[in-house]
């Protein structure tokens, strides 16, 4: 769901990163990022997947956008697609998961790991699959 158009905005956070104040989750959440982690390399404070596995990010922006695309799903979305991912043992990034013209309105659709040519499944706001 990247939109060049659209740029974060930051209220320090006192743990030592930085709330994003106009990324907002459906449980009324707000974003936050921040490297005061060991390695000091970005991350999603909220990331959803095991610390090992989630991604981490060059810059604050960097990490900022990709939480804004994770914030767009709910939370049953997100499970079932990480669910999905573990089972194919592909990475899961929400960058590879979008809101679709042409899927009922809350539905997000992707490649099952972003590759173009696996499964390519539409899930429904209740965490519901179709392929």
């Amino acid at each position: 769901m990247t939109d060049e158009k659209w740029a974060p905005q930051y209220e320090p956070w006192r743990h030592g990163g930085w709330y994003v104040t106009n990324i907002h989750y459906p449980s009324g959440a707000c974003g936050c990022v921040s490297r005061n982690y060991a390695d000091l390399k970005w991350r999603i404070v909220g990331d959803p997947r095991p610390f090992e596995s989630a991604p981490t990010f060059r810059n604050r922006d960097e990490a900022a956008r990709a939480e804004r695309d994770l914030a767009t799903m709910t939370d049953a979305q997100a499970r079932t697609l990480i669910d999905l991912c573990t089972r194919y043992r592909v990475t899961f990034d929400p960058n590879d998961y979008r809101t679709q013209f042409d899927l009922p309105s809350g539905y997000v659709g992707g490649w099952v790991g972003g590759e173009p040519g696996t499964i390519y499944v539409g899930c429904a706001p209740d965490g519901a699959i179709s392929s």
